[in-house]
C-alpha cells in the first residue's frame, strides 16, 4: 500500500484513549509479521499518546509483484502516450 496517498491532514481519534491528533504526526511504520507460516509485511501506526496499533495494510510477496506490474504498466502507458504527440 502506497501509504503517502493517505491525506497527511486526516483527522484521527483514538479509540482506546479518544486522543484527537493528524496522521502526519505519527510516523507510519513497516514490520515482517509472520502469519500462518507467511512472511507479511504489516503497515501500521501508533497513537501517540496510548501507543495503541492501528494496522493499515498486510501485504505479502504477491501484492509486491502485482505493484510492480502496475507501475510497469503505467510507465508504458506514459511512454505510448508522450509518443502520440
Amino acid at each position: 500500500m502506497d501509504v503517502k496517498n493517505l491525506t497527511a491532514k486526516t483527522r484521527m481519534f483514538c479509540d482506546e484513549c479518544k486522543h484527537e491528533f493528524f496522521l502526519e504526526t505519527v510516523n507510519i511504520e513497516n514490520a515482517e509479521v509472520e502469519v500462518n507460516n507467511q512472511r507479511l509485511t504489516l503497515i501500521y501506526f501508533t497513537c501517540p499518546k496510548c501507543n495503541k496499533l492501528y494496522r493499515v495494510s498486510l501485504a505479502d510477496a504477491r501484492y509486491f509483484e502485482l505493484r510492480e506490474d502496475l507501475e510497469k504498466t503505467k510507465k508504458r502507458i506514459r511512454r505510448n502516450h508522450e509518443s502520440d504527440f
